[in-house]
């Protein structure tokens, strides 16, 4: 067992000492664990931190792994920020965090060693003692905190375990500190990290936290302080929005002497319990309804106007080309559908999506576009070994969840994803899950005349293409799938890759994407259209290469055939006339008419 102590640091050199000493004094059996200490620097201009490492090390014979990581000069989140650089550096398999004004308590580290290894668990926490102190670092008030058995519920109310006092395996970090907090980022930590993790309470004092009588207690103790805290509060509870625990959290609230915060909070500020006003935004892909917008599509689509439009610019050109279904596999709201249905219809589109609310989302936006007739399954796409073949699905508050399109279904990808920190996981936060039936395409769609295929399924690539794997080698359609960008999982990319070139189709990259396409669907007109839109000579197409469009120029195309009331029979200049520039001047004529 690895232990990596991360020690964060700013301007206060006779603490980061104590700090240090407290750490390097630390003894652990050999036999059942090593650790190593990082200094994360929060001041990339203090110098003086490597000699106070130096010195205090040799001070202390001190023989194991002490390094110094500064923190980048364009990072702007402080604490957070050093603490992720020193998570990227360390090479424990556990960590602990402590700040520079903080020590530990003789013994610490041993006594979380014999815990994690008696527990074989992921997160431990022990008792810790508040201490108040001068300016010279001499102490006033002790406190001693002894820890009782605290559930993830309890840490939606309030944070009690505080820095210092918990180690948790390295494993188990789905995502590092939140940059964008300035206080109580420790507090979002845990919650991003700790839904599902049971927590091991130990019986031992870990760490002093210490408080300084000139900063911390008179800045709290400002009604600006209180403020901001109370803030910041009702941030994270936005974060981590649950009905279980309002009760409780309207009582933390109303403790606070700021009766207007807490009422603001208590009448509905808070995701899951407040009033989520929708609205209808319209974009270049179509009009949309928002209920999130920090949802990362809904974003897209709110501040850009437009969220990946190539996949439907190129399904849309396509379509008029030739006859036969659009599919869309991973639907998620409709930023593909809705502009697909707008130019060419509803009764040639199929749109798939196995999320309960995200699928209403989709309903509801093919609704508000006016775009009747298209076929919509509530379904998981994958080889069906039966009839009753269900698959668990997570079911997510819409208003709340911010990654709704990074949900995976495959095992291997959500556990490859959890033990990335910083990677959006969101299957593994839910609170609820429900059965999902599982259909092939060739089962949800036998015999019918296949065009074009759109895959957006988190890994799952290859099982989409494998349950339609007869209507593929029979019609042959277009396809244009998303590549996993996780190098322990590529290989699934090249397997997907591999088995469409058996087929007969080449595949060209776009953009961390691919379009696979099949030399006999390529009729001449629809070349040359394609090769228009990529700037490229339609002969290009011959080979494969890689293509490349601007998003902004794609989304400005889809706007055009997404128009209300506009007619869809080509894109032509307002003045009527037959041509509009392209990319870098090439014009489009008649092979974009409909």
């Amino acid at each position: 067992m690895m232990l990596s102590v991360i020690v964060t640091t700013y301007r206060r050199h006779r603490h980061l000492i104590r700090a240090l000493v407290s750490v390097l004094i630390q003894k652990i059996n050999p036999d059942d664990a090593r650790f190593e200490v990082i200094v994360a620097n929060d001041d990339p201009d203090d110098q003086m931190i490597d000699q106070i490492a130096q010195i205090v090390s040799g001070e202390v014979a001190y023989q194991g792994s002490l390094r110094v990581i500064n923190r980048r000069t364009e990072d702007v989140g402080g604490v957070a920020a050093s603490r992720n650089r020193a998570i990227e550096a360390a090479r424990g398999d556990f960590l602990l965090f402590l700040d520079d004004d903080d020590f530990l308590v003789s013994g610490a580290l041993a006594s979380f060693v014999s815990l994690l290894k008696e527990h074989a668990c992921d997160f431990v926490y022990a008792n810790h003692v508040h201490v108040i102190e001068d300016a010279d670092l001499n102490e006033i008030t002790r406190i001693r905190r002894v820890q009782q058995d605290i559930s993830y519920n309890d840490l939606l109310v309030m944070n009690r375990i505080p820095v210092g006092s918990f180690v948790i395996a390295r494993r188990v970090i789905r995502h590092f500190f939140d940059e964008k907090y300035t206080s109580l980022e420790d507090w979002v930590f845990l919650l991003d990290n700790l839904q599902g993790v049971r927590l091991v309470r130990g019986d031992f004092d870990a760490v002093t936290i210490c408080h300084s009588v000139d900063k911390g207690y008179r800045h709290r103790n400002r009604e600006g302080g209180v403020s901001r805290f109370v803030e910041n509060v009702c941030r994270l509870y936005i974060r981590h929005p649950s009905v279980e625990v309002l009760e409780a959290r309207r009582e933390v609230l109303a403790s606070v002497e700021l009766p207007s915060v807490a009422q603001l909070f208590i009448a509905g500020a808070v995701s899951a319990q407040r009033e989520v006003v929708p609205r209808v935004v319209s974009t270049k892909q179509g009009r949309f309804l928002i209920v999130n917008e920090d949802e990362t599509i809904q974003h897209s689509l709110v501040s850009r106007g437009f969220f990946e439009p190539l996949p439907a610019l190129l399904a849309i050109l396509i379509a008029r080309q030739s006859q036969g279904l659009i599919i869309d596999v991973g639907a998620n709201v409709g930023s593909f559908a809705v502009p697909v249905g707008l130019s060419i219809g509803g009764e040639r589109l199929v749109a798939i999506e196995p999320q309960r609310q995200v699928f209403a989302m989709l309903e509801a936006n093919l609704v508000i576009n006016g775009i009747l007739g298209v076929r919509s399954h509530r379904v998981v796409v994958d080889q069906a070994t039966r009839e009753t073949s269900t698959l668990r699905v997570p079911i997510f508050d819409v208003r709340c969840e911010n990654y709704t399109g990074a949900v995976s279904f495959d095992p291997e990808v959500i556990a490859v994803r959890s033990e990335l920190p910083g990677v959006a996981e969101s299957s593994q936060r839910a609170q609820r899950y429900e059965d999902v039936a599982v259909r092939g395409l060739d089962q949800l769609l036998p015999g019918e005349n296949i065009n074009f295929i759109k895959i957006d399924v988190e890994g799952m690539e290859q099982d989409v293409i494998r349950s339609g794997f007869g209507l593929i080698q029979r019609e042959r359609p277009f396809i244009y799938y998303e590549a996993c960008p996780i190098e322990r999982l590529q290989y699934r990319s090249h397997a997907v890759a591999e088995m469409l070139r058996g087929l007969g189709y080449r595949l060209f990259p776009v953009g961390g994407n691919f379009f696979a396409c099949h030399p006999q669907r390529l009729a001449p007109s629809l070349r040359d259209a394609i090769g228009l839109l990529f700037d490229l000579d339609s002969r290009a197409l011959e080979h494969e290469r890689e293509l490349s469009i601007d998003h902004g120029l794609a989304a400005e195309l889809l706007a055009r055939f997404c128009e209300a009331g506009a007619p869809v029979t080509s894109i032509v200049d307002e003045g009527g006339g037959s041509s509009t520039k392209c990319n870098s001047g090439i014009t489009e004529g008649s092979c974009w008419r409909g």
